[in-house]
């Protein structure tokens, strides 16, 4: 019999979302924030190059790449079944997981945009499920010569799926690959 997680696997993997095992590789990935809501002030600079979705505990988590300008966050990689620190530079490319709020932003900007994504902590947000605390980021940059500066506390929560769908509302959230302009 399946574990919970093959069985969602084998599910996403059916999807139209290309969904990946978190054990596949990654560029050293940047920690800006953490569940507790610690890390005030880390940003990262760069260049969005990708998005990519990957199961972690059964759950799809979008993944971003971008080549690295500048940063205060800790680096991280994952050797065997340990995050050991790592060593990034200006050029590099890097991973950023991105809670539901700052994935909406980053992927309606698209590969390409230049980014600076500053951490401004949680803030209770209400949500149609209820007051619930949510990572806060703004986002500067510019991308096809238009400059802008966007913050997740405007950007709508997560809708509950309608129609009878029992995709999970992260899944809901994604899109189509139609409408993702990574895909």
């Amino acid at each position: 019999m399946p574990t919970a997680y093959e069985a969602a696997l084998a599910k996403l993997k059916g999807s139209s979302e290309n969904v990946e095992e978190l054990k596949s590789t990654f560029p050293p990935t940047l920690k800006i924030h953490d569940k507790k809501g610690e890390g005030i002030g880390k940003y990262v600079s760069g260049v969005l190059k990708s998005r990519r979705m990957v199961l972690i505990k059964g759950k799809p988590a979008p993944v971003y790449t971008l080549k690295l300008s500048e940063t205060n966050a800790t680096a991280t990689k994952k050797e065997g079944e340990k995050w050991v620190p790592a060593e990034v530079k200006t050029g590099d490319d890097v991973s950023l997981f991105s809670p539901t709020r700052l994935d909406r932003i980053l992927k309606e900007l698209g590969p390409g945009a230049s980014v600076i994504i500053h951490y401004d902590g949680k803030k209770p947000i209400m949500t149609p499920r209820g007051e619930v605390e949510t990572h806060m980021f703004t986002v500067h940059g510019s991308k096809s010569g238009k400059e802008f500066a966007l913050t997740t506390e405007n950007v709508a929560p997560t809708p509950e799926p309608t129609n009878g769908d029992k995709a999970t509302p992260a899944v809901a959230a994604a899109g189509t690959p139609e409408a993702d302009p990574f895909a």
